[in-house]
């Protein structure tokens, strides 16, 4: 009897202990469907995470400014230089011409006290020019400099050389790009270390893409 109830108690610990890992087994499976469902709801999916990437760039092109294209982003006062030009004709300046040779020819001729008057005239109508240049009188401006460049001695290659530069800034505010580069480079023939002059000539020239000579006025600074 004794063994019978040992052989039963042992049989019912043996079958506890199976569904007790039978239950384990059940609990644990339960447990990771319910992991693997979660996962499934957690991750999304390839449409899901392009709807949100395309979301995501909507609202930042909405959010920022428009990009303007690249007629909006000229200046309006070249579309209005370009109005003037259909409509208002540049002045030209035929009488800018200065006559190297023929103004040697006179100076071998004048006299110490007529060198000095004229000097002190081509002074005058310098600061007559800068007057001019800067009350924005520029075409004024460059007929006193070139009446200025006609009575200076050619002695006083320095005051020459600034006249030339300052008739070339003049003619660069009204747009004349080449005919200032050619005042530079006169102003630079009198005076090869005027440095303002050898700036003027190379932004020019870079803004006509002459790059090289640009470079190389930039060189000599």
């Amino acid at each position: 009897m004794l063994l019978l109830d040992i052989i039963l108690v042992t049989i019912i610990v043996i079958t506890f202990k199976l569904h007790s890992k039978f239950n384990d087994l059940c609990v644990i499976s339960l447990i990771f469907t319910e992991i693997m469902e979660d996962m499934r709801n957690r991750i999304p999916t390839s449409e899901e995470v392009i709807d949100d990437l395309t979301k995501n760039f909507k609202q930042q092109t909405v959010s920022e400014p428009i990009e303007k294209e690249a007629n909006d982003c000229v200046p309006n006062i070249f579309e209005e230089s370009h109005s003037d030009e259909e409509t208002t004709e540049k002045p030209t300046f035929d009488e800018d011409y200065i006559d190297e040779e023929e103004l040697k020819k006179i100076n071998e001729n004048l006299t110490s006290e007529e060198k000095e008057d004229r000097l002190c005239k081509a002074n005058e109508l310098k600061k007559e020019g800068n007057n001019h240049y800067k009350n924005t009188e520029y075409v004024e401006s460059i007929a006193k400099y070139s009446d200025a460049l006609r009575l200076y001695p050619l002695e006083n290659s320095n005051e020459r050389s600034i006249v030339y530069s300052n008739r070339a800034a003049s003619k660069i505010q009204l747009g004349y790009k080449e005919t200032a580069i050619d005042d530079c480079t006169k102003s630079i023939e009198l005076n090869p270390n005027y440095i303002r002059a050898l700036l003027r000539r190379a932004k020019l020239f870079e803004e006509i893409e002459k790059l090289d000579e640009s470079l190389e006025d930039y060189k000599k600074f």
